[in-house]
């Protein structure tokens, strides 16, 4: 049986392990987060219309 310090223990080096994976995996490039929102948006709003909940798109941001 393990303790809760045990299990964080683990826990941690789990999240440490990940942490080394992802740094010697190379740099991801840039991201744009412009693009990001406009999709994210999309896909937000195709699920609204076909959830069966009413009313409309919320206002424009900006």
């Amino acid at each position: 049986m393990t303790t809760d310090g045990e299990g964080a223990a683990r826990a941690l080096e789990r999240l440490r392990a990940a942490w080394r994976e992802g740094i010697k995996s190379g740099d991801a490039g840039e991201t744009d987060f412009d693009a990001l929102r406009r999709k994210a948006r999309a896909r937000f709003l195709a699920t609204r219309e076909t959830d069966g909940r009413e009313g409309g798109s919320p206002p424009p941001r900006g």
